[in-house]
């Protein structure tokens, strides 16, 4: 029996490997007592947990197109479950497929068409310690009662990006779209859980201000809104992130929330407090948290860092914030009034 057999020339375009390895040991207590713990339940009453942190593995790269100016470009992102959480070792994070106009060898604009970041959630990015226990997601874009919800990638997506530069500044305009944003197996992208989102970058020198609105219809976001600005400012060894946002939905996620956090990098150490408050949600009382977290990491070479952190959430009477809420496998939650606390010592390689 004859069998075809087919092969990709990559000759003419790039192909970049990189990923990074993240793994923590941490302990973990909801602030409950021991009756309250169950299997599955996301609650603690103090236990050590070995978990690996948004870990992952990426291909990206350039193809010509044969058109003077217009390149081609790809990137296929895998979550790699280093810890064996779930059994589940692949996930996949921002993958997509690309056209990117250049003038005079620079990226003038670029469309991407796959899965993605929101553009708020991309805003988000700017903050410090992310992916550890004192992730800013346990309060920015999540809920007094139902945890994080805004923070989310795209399906089916079209994302358009406009640079514009002047002198030492440079602007991205950005529009983010999506007919099914949540999966659409098998069917017509009927419009039925859509997305569209707006956002703008300015970068000059050492400040990067972003601002950014995400709208999703229907689906299991119905009608939510989520409007997040921040500012990352470094000068000489201090970098200070401000952040803000106005989340509008039915229940706990109508509410305004703001961080801020400030970093000191002393030779191969760098310290860092991180504080994010989220007001009462709208109609209700006592509904408010407060995270605050110290950390601090070393370099120990150009592509190896190692970290200590301690995150605590203090919850009003009403509300349940989780401890730890995005970019750690394993989650901390609690229950109505009760303050959550974590500490953690991990290991970040990036390649």
């Amino acid at each position: 029996m004859s069998q075809n057999v087919y092969a990709v020339d990559v000759s003419e375009s790039s192909l970049e490997v990189y990923g990074k390895f993240h793994l923590a040991l941490s302990y973990m207590d909801s602030g409950v007592d021991a009756s309250e713990v169950d299997n599955g339940s996301g609650l603690s009453d103090g236990d050590v947990s070995l978990s690996s942190n948004s870990s992952r593995i990426g291909f990206k790269g350039e193809i010509p197109t044969g058109v003077d100016d217009l390149v081609a470009f790809y990137q296929l992102e895998q979550t790699i479950n280093l810890d064996g959480h779930d059994g589940d070792t692949f996930a996949t994070r921002n993958s997509y497929l690309g056209l990117r106009g250049l003038e005079k060898g620079v990226t003038h604009w670029e469309v991407k068409a796959g899965y993605h970041d929101t553009l708020a959630k991309s805003v988000g990015g700017l903050a410090m310690l992310g992916d550890t226990v004192a992730d800013r997601r346990a309060i920015m874009g999540a809920g007094a009662t139902s945890g994080n919800k805004a923070d989310k990638r795209v399906a089916n997506m079209l994302l358009g990006t406009y640079y514009v530069e002047s002198g030492r500044s440079k602007v991205a305009l950005s529009a983010q779209y999506s007919a099914e944003a949540t999966d659409s197996k098998g069917t017509v992208d009927n419009n039925d859980a859509g997305f569209a989102a707006m956002g703008v970058t300015w970068k000059q020198g050492g400040l990067v201000a972003a601002l950014a609105h995400d709208y999703w219809k229907n689906g299991a976001s119905a009608n939510m809104h989520l409007t997040r600005a921040a500012t990352q400012y470094k000068q000489g060894d201090w970098t200070g992130v401000v952040l803000a946002e106005n989340l509008r939905k039915s229940g706990d996620l109508d509410r305004k929330a703001w961080g801020a956090q400030l970093a000191l990098k002393d030779g191969s150490f760098k310290w860092i407090g991180s504080v994010f408050v989220a007001e009462s949600y709208k109609g209700s009382n006592d509904t408010d948290a407060v995270m605050t977290s110290l950390g601090v990491e070393r370099s120990m070479s150009k592509v190896l860092t190692t970290y200590a952190v301690y995150t605590r959430t203090a919850n009003d009477a009403n509300a349940r914030y989780q401890g730890v809420d995005g970019g750690v496998n394993d989650e901390l939650k609690t229950t109505a009034g009760n303050d959550p606390q974590a500490v953690s010592a991990g290991i970040v390689l990036k390649f």
